[in-house]
């Protein structure tokens, strides 16, 4: 009796592992373009910069806060070693 449950475990387990298997082949193999596609969209990010809005003052007139532009330069590494390699 024990021969034929084992038998069954044997095989579901065996089925669950080629599903896994076939999944991740179509995953990482089959689609590589669409995810690579995806993640090059995330990694350029075009943000608008709103107006400014003033500054502000004390009672005479001097400034106490006032917007300043700031701007953020991230590199990747990845890509600069390539450019690298360009130049």
């Amino acid at each position: 009796m024990r021969r034929p449950r084992a038998f069954l475990m044997l095989f579901l387990c065996a089925g669950l592992f080629l599903i896994l298997v076939g999944r991740l082949f179509h995953l990482q193999i089959l689609r590589y373009r669409h995810y690579a596609e995806k993640a090059r969209r995330k990694c350029l990010l075009l943000e608008v910069v709103t107006p400014r809005r003033g500054s502000i003052t004390d009672r005479n007139g001097l400034p106490i806060a006032y917007d300043a532009a700031t701007y953020d330069l991230a590199v990747v590494p990845a890509r600069f070693d390539r450019l690298l390699r360009l130049f």
